[in-house]
């Protein structure tokens, strides 16, 4: 922005991400960055003869085994999916990643040069997570552009479509938890701040106010 130009922001969303890690691929993977042998053994057994069943209405369902995936809410889960992820590679753009959150930044003068860019890296990218067994959700994925007044104008009218689809375009995306604007401003992050710290401010000052009661009828 500071040199003038327009930051094109692809939100790339994995469908179901941590579920659907080859094991083989991450071995293989794990082998390559040079884990020694008795690592991956553990790792593999780590991974290996896991169940799953479903319960409804208390009813148990029979288990069924699971090959793909990572186990979640585990310290390993997302260091084995960075692992898992850290071969993906662009040339026209930098990628942001942090475990299944993933950006394509693209830094442009032009709506073409901005176009050309983004349909050179997806395409990179969408290869990518095809050749390793994951799987792109378009719907899901996100475009916004980031300038200001002036430097978005000539992109008022851009979009972004791929072979899989259109990419719908927003002006503001909430990412690891900060509310992001098109135009960097901070307003719309800290207005939901001061939202959510109003309503729990509220619900103390009830809370406060039925101590306070409760404390007269006691004296």
């Amino acid at each position: 922005m500071d040199g003038g130009k327009v930051a094109g922001m692809l939100f790339l969303d994995i469908s179901k991400a941590f579920d659907s890690i080859n094991h083989k691929i991450l071995l293989g993977k794990l082998e390559h960055i040079g884990l020694a042998a008795r690592s991956l053994r553990w790792i593999k057994l780590y991974l290996a003869d896991r169940q799953q069943c479903v319960c409804i209405n208390r009813e148990i369902s029979e288990t069924c085994p699971i090959d793909l995936g990572v186990p979640q809410g585990s310290i390993l889960g997302p260091l084995l999916f960075n692992v898992y992820i850290l071969s993906a590679a662009v040339t026209k753009s930098e990628l942001i990643l942090y475990a299944d959150d993933a950006v394509l930044i693209v830094a442009a003068s032009t709506p073409q040069e901005l176009n050309d860019a983004l349909r050179h890296d997806f395409t990179l990218i969408s290869d990518w997570y095809t050749n390793n067994k994951l799987t792109l959700n378009t719907k899901k994925t996100k475009l916004m552009l980031s300038g200001s007044k002036a430097m978005l104008s000539p992109f008022n009218d851009f979009q972004f479509s791929t072979d899989k689809g259109q990419i719908n375009r927003v002006s503001s995306f909430k990412y690891l938890g900060v509310l992001l604007d098109e135009k960097w401003k901070w307003k719309m992050h800290i207005n939901s701040l001061l939202q959510k710290l109003g309503h729990r401010l509220s619900v103390f000052n009830r809370i406060y106010h039925m101590l306070d009661q409760k404390s007269h009828i006691i004296f």
